[in-house]
């Protein structure tokens, strides 16, 4: 009886023990979890900056011999015959393209005045002055508050001063003189060259002054990079670009920038771009690069101290706010360097404060203090 009672005891006592264990398991940790979550992280913020940065033009160029006269078409109407392809090389006087004129009227390309050293301050203004007029054509016109053909007034204007700096420039691109043309014309090779960029196909409809191809030295490469219009505000002839390739930098100027037309319309603007320096090997025909062209302008920014930026294990960017006590993480995207900030190029709200100390060790929802 005795031995009974003790075994009992001892059973009684495993089971308490074991029950107490259990309890003890769940009821640590989560006193453990209400310690931390009442024990405040101490850490320091910074303010989110707006700072002003370069405004740059970044995109994606491609490298094509460079143009010296562009080919136009002299009315309106049809493509009939086109007798040369992109690359080939032709001579001054040889056929490029039969047209069949229908209406509208025509601008006949004449030669151009002789050329001279350096660009008159005369023309460098009429071009513009031009390119202004253009612009504000455009807005005016996508606002429905003139006619196309204003429109294209003020382009024949553009072109035709853009050819007169040109011709200065010894480029040897041709004037436009109005006429009215109608039947079918052909279009010949004002100089020596290589067909370049876009060649217009048979049974196109085009419209007055509509670029059909282009002839350039065959020899030289220079960078063709797509703007839309209202980057048209920013750059100008002159107008300095990087060029990366290969790993390599080169530096260029824009020395061109014409309309593209597509389903008679002005779809968009090439800026032309030629390298300072002879490029050597490493430019090649069809070669995709990117590009930056400077615009001269700044534009304000997001910026943050490199303290406030954690980077994971799958190389995403975080940033804490202190908000009312508390860690409110959020992924953000990094731009630049400016100065001894980083740009954010995520949305954030300005004038909020960033953690700067303890970014490592926070979590989402974690109480900090703010030190003085």
């Amino acid at each position: 009886m005795q031995v009974s009672i003790q075994n009992f005891r001892k059973s009684t006592m495993i089971i308490t023990a074991l029950v107490l264990t259990g309890l003890l398991a769940g009821v640590i940790p989560f006193f453990l979890q209400r310690i931390n979550q009442r024990t405040p992280v101490i850490v320091t913020v910074a303010p989110v900056s707006i700072v002003n940065k370069p405004l740059r033009i970044e995109r994606a160029g491609s490298a094509v011999h460079a143009t010296m006269v562009p080919v136009y078409s002299e009315g309106a109407g049809r493509v009939s015959d086109v007798y040369v392809t992109a690359g080939q090389a032709v001579k001054a006087g040889q056929s490029l393209v039969k047209l069949e004129i229908t209406g509208g009227g025509g601008e006949v390309m004449a030669a151009p005045s002789p050329a001279s050293v350096e660009v008159s301050s005369a023309a460098k203004d009429a071009y513009e002055n031009a390119l202004k007029d253009y612009n504000r054509y455009q807005i005016l016109y996508q606002k429905g508050a003139i006619a196309r053909k204003q429109l294209e007034t003020a382009e024949a204007r553009l072109q035709a001063a853009q050819a007169g700096m040109q011709s200065q420039q010894g480029v040897g691109a041709p004037v436009r003189t109005s006429t009215n043309l109608s039947g079918p014309v052909t279009i010949q090779a004002s100089i020596d060259g290589t067909i370049t960029g876009r060649v217009v196909t048979v049974d196109s409809e085009i419209q007055a002054g509509q670029e059909l191809m282009a002839l350039g030295s065959g020899q030289d490469v220079e960078i063709i990079v797509p703007l839309e219009q209202r980057e048209l505000y920013f750059i100008q002839l002159g107008s300095q670009a990087v060029i990366e390739v290969a790993g390599q930098q080169l530096v260029g100027l824009v020395s061109g920038i014409y309309p593209e037309v597509k389903d008679k319309q002005i779809a968009s603007f090439m800026a032309h771009i030629k390298p300072i320096q002879p490029p050597g090997n490493i430019l090649t025909l069809g070669m995709s690069v990117a590009v930056r062209i400077a615009t001269g302008q700044e534009v304000g920014t997001i910026a943050v101290p490199p303290q406030a930026v954690h980077r994971d294990e799958e190389g995403q960017y975080f940033i804490f706010f202190a908000i009312e006590g508390k860690a409110a993480r959020q992924q953000v995207t990094i731009g630049e360097a400016i100065g001894d900030l980083w740009e954010v190029t995520t949305a954030i709200p300005q004038g909020s404060m960033v953690i700067t100390s303890q970014i490592d060790q926070l979590k989402n929802g974690d109480t900090v203090t703010v030190a003085e």
